[in-house]
């Protein structure tokens, strides 16, 4: 059941960061309103993955997830969803430095993000 609940968290993280990803790479100078947007989307990715490392400890991978051979996908989407969180950060760390973000910065975030959400969404559809 935590598990659910990281993923419905990294649901809405995803979405909202998508939005914030594709505005800031559209725009010369994402408006001062986007403020809250990634405020929540920075606390919310934190929560997420913090719920995510407490259910991966209290729910290891089956007999199944091994047998597919995807026993390891709970562990390597917390991995790239910790660096995704600590890319974050450098971006955050950028912004209240009031210095300019990289685009690629940004973009390495995005993918980092997606590839574990999905790796994260196939652990989880092989537990059972």
């Amino acid at each position: 059941m935590m598990l659910i609940i990281a993923i419905a968290i990294l649901t809405v993280v995803v979405g909202i960061g998508g939005w914030l990803g594709a505005l800031y790479l559209m725009m010369d100078s994402p408006p001062a309103r986007l403020r809250w947007p990634g405020l929540l989307h920075g606390a919310g990715g934190a929560a997420g993955v913090v719920v995510m490392i407490i259910a991966l400890r209290a729910h290891p991978a089956g007999r199944h997830a091994i047998k597919m051979g995807v026993g390891g996908f709970g562990l390597f989407a917390a991995a790239l969803l910790v660096a995704a969180l600590a890319v974050g950060l450098a971006l955050l760390l950028s912004h209240l430095r009031r210095r300019p973000v990289a685009a690629t910065l940004v973009a390495v975030h995005g993918g980092l993000a997606i590839i574990g959400y999905v790796l994260l969404l196939t652990y989880l559809t092989m537990l059972t």
